[in-house]
């Protein structure tokens, strides 16, 4: 794979600090917690603290977009920011925005979040599939041609999606569908890399259905949701990904964000669950 494709640099980060992925979620809850207003300048405060607790503990982290576009202007200047100072600390940045649209929405959207020249600056994006997988062919080529990712929301953690997404559609439920689809386009980008440039998000609590998901999913990273405060453990995602959990991104944010603002606890939990998503680079199921 390309020397500075997505998806080896993760490998590097994963193989020199660790796979895990911290989720920066500055909700009005949590900034009170930690004492901070609960406004886009107490989500800065936030952001600088959390971005120090994780010096080399980490190197990936994902802002949940939807926290700071909530304070408005401010807020969405709060993660720009952000996202500029956690690449020149050499961490990954995977913007949860979860966009998706069709035709010229969808390529402001590629020129807004991925790549070097694009406003935000992120290393990946989530998108949702909802209006069609092939309506974010836009997005997939910005990714190929920055050698960024998208990370296309499959199986998610959260109960409510399940209704949906086990839905049938010609014989084969949604999220089968979805990953032949992010595989056919894996394809059709012409990379000459293993892993291309579309991932999939599937969240840790699936059960043994999620096997079939990933054999149609062979050159996909995964951003695994729901470890922590939704209930799975590293174990349990190693079990469930099997001989594919080298690919895995495990992201973890309440879990995280519930240590602070202590800096000593922010950083010995985040070791711990550092040292425990580093047990995914293990071979075998």
């Amino acid at each position: 794979m390309s020397s500075t494709s997505f998806s080896s640099r993760f490998m590097q980060t994963a193989k020199n600090v660790s796979p895990l992925c911290v989720g920066f979620d500055p909700s009005t809850t949590v900034l009170q917690s930690w004492g901070f207003a609960p406004d886009a300048k107490g989500a800065a405060q936030l952001c600088r603290v959390l971005l120090d607790a994780l010096d080399g503990l980490a190197g990936i982290v994902k802002p949940q977009v939807a926290f700071f576009e909530s304070f408005g202007p401010e807020g969405m200047q709060v993660l720009s920011r952000f996202i500029r100072d956690a690449k020149s600390r050499d961490l990954l940045v995977i913007a949860d925005a979860k966009r998706g649209d069709i035709g010229s929405s969808m390529e402001a959207y590629a020129r807004a979040w991925l790549g070097p020249e694009s406003a935000f600056g992120a290393d990946a994006v989530t998108a949702s599939p909802y209006l069609g997988t092939s309506a974010l062919s836009p997005l997939y080529r910005q990714a190929a041609s920055t050698e960024t990712a998208v990370f296309v929301v499959v199986r998610s953690s959260n109960p409510e999606g399940t209704s949906i997404q086990a839905a049938l559609t010609q014989g084969r439920s949604v999220t089968h569908e979805v990953a032949a689809s992010v595989t056919d386009w894996n394809d059709a980008l012409e990379n000459e890399t293993d892993i291309g440039p579309v991932g999939a998000v599937v969240g840790a609590t699936g059960g043994a259905e999620t096997a079939t998901l990933l054999d149609a999913l062979p050159r996909s990273l995964f951003l695994s949701p729901g470890i922590g405060a939704q209930g799975a453990t590293m174990q349990d995602a190693h079990k469930m990904f099997g001989s594919s959990a080298s690919r895995v991104i495990p992201t973890v944010s309440r879990s995280i964000l519930s240590a602070g603002p202590d800096r000593d606890q922010l950083r010995e939990t985040i070791a711990d669950f550092a040292r425990s998503a580093r047990f995914l680079q293990e071979p075998g199921r």
